[in-house]
């Protein structure tokens, strides 16, 4: 069984006034991709739209409920996200309704970006601006940041990262694929999936000199 779900990352989320209609807004003038809707009618119980270069946003529909444990206010939004063309992005958002809050400009870190609002009042920046390399644990030091994912024949290879002298050699061995489902998102409502064992972090398997893992 091939798993096609992304790597782990960060979803921000938002929740709207009239979730479809931002929706259909931020697919027509900004570009994201609507992956998945779920919800009745008006109501939105949660949606994901992904960015085409990497990531994306969940959103749903404000709730007034006392029992909402995932208030978030309409309109109090901000994200930035990584275009290689703003100046075209930025003619294709106002075109569809975005107003405007600071036109393309070229930054003094080399970067060019412009920030716009959506019908909700929420803020949206693009750029080129890619953000910074990750850091690099001085040699001899096992790296503490989370493992990194890679895709691998549908799989994701989980590599444990590590820093040791030249002569230790590392093992990858792909990660358990995720299989069993959880009813949904305690914040948003969303259908997923929950690895059968979670790896350990920075644990680093050794191939001694018979090839038997350690």
């Amino acid at each position: 069984m091939n798993d096609t779900t992304p790597a782990p990352q960060v979803w921000p989320t938002l929740r709207a006034g009239d979730a479809r209609a931002l929706i259909a807004f931020l697919v027509e003038a900004f570009g994201f991709e609507e992956t998945a809707v779920y919800g009745e009618g008006d109501r939105v119980d949660h949606a994901q739209l992904s960015w085409p270069h990497g990531g994306g946003i969940m959103l749903g529909s404000v709730r007034d409920t006392p029992d909402d444990k995932w208030r978030l206010t309409p309109g109090s939004f901000g994200a930035y996200a990584v275009t290689d063309d703003p100046d075209a992005l930025f003619a294709r958002a106002t075109a569809a309704g975005a107003r405007v809050v600071q036109e393309p400009y070229d930054t003094d870190y080399g970067s060019r970006e412009f920030a716009v609002r959506d019908p909700e009042d929420n803020l949206w920046s693009f750029g080129t601006y890619r953000g910074e390399p990750r850091k690099a644990a001085p040699r001899g030091e096992v790296d503490d940041s989370p493992p990194s994912f890679r895709r691998s024949a549908g799989r994701a290879v989980l590599t444990a990262v590590t820093t040791e002298p030249r002569g230790a050699r590392s093992c990858r061995r792909p990660a358990p694929a995720c299989s069993r489902r959880y009813p949904g998102s305690p914040l948003l409502g969303a259908p997923g999936r929950i690895p059968r064992q979670k790896p350990e972090r920075g644990v680093l398997q050794r191939i001694n000199s018979s090839n038997e893992i350690t």
